[in-house]
């Protein structure tokens, strides 16, 4: 297994090389991360990250932020989805429960720090697939980009 900060960190720039913009990366990273605990986590996460620079990695984000702004205090009431859906509501700052109903109950004025699992077990392939997105944060895509002045090595400031 990898450390929860090690995925996150390669989550963090694989999104980014994929195109989320920096806050949408991190949130993703963190939701991501949580997600890998469940089955079907790692399909998931494959997912978001194919549908990049659009799709669920942005929706969920904005949705959830959206329902928080607007409550202002008290209880938010989400439903219950994905293993990466379930991710994004568990690494809020608040206290989130399952209720008898299915939803998820996240109350913002009950501070919780995320539970974050000392290991998270993947695939090498995956750890692997995901280190390449990341490089596209450092590497460039094309020649044309490099003789566009991307890269290191053009001037004596790369």
């Amino acid at each position: 297994g990898y450390s929860f900060t090690e995925v996150e960190g390669v989550l963090t720039k694989a999104a980014r090389g994929s195109g989320a913009g920096v806050a949408h990366a991190a949130r993703f990273a963190k939701a991501a991360a949580l997600a890998l605990a469940s089955d079907e986590g790692a399909d998931l996460v494959n997912a978001a990250l194919a549908d990049l620079p659009n799709g669920i990695i942005r929706d969920h984000a904005i949705w959830i932020q959206r329902d928080l702004a607007d409550a202002g205090e008290g209880i938010v009431m989400f439903p219950n989805g994905d293993a990466l859906w379930v991710g994004y509501i568990d690494s809020l700052p608040y206290k989130s429960v399952e209720t008898p109903t299915g939803e998820i109950a996240v109350y913002m004025d009950v501070f919780a720090k995320p539970v974050r699992p000392p290991r998270v077990f993947i695939s090498d392939e995956n750890m692997a697939k995901w280190q390449v997105l990341a490089a596209k944060t450092y590497v460039p895509e094309t020649e044309q980009s490099r003789l566009g002045g991307a890269g290191a090595g053009l001037t004596d400031n790369d």
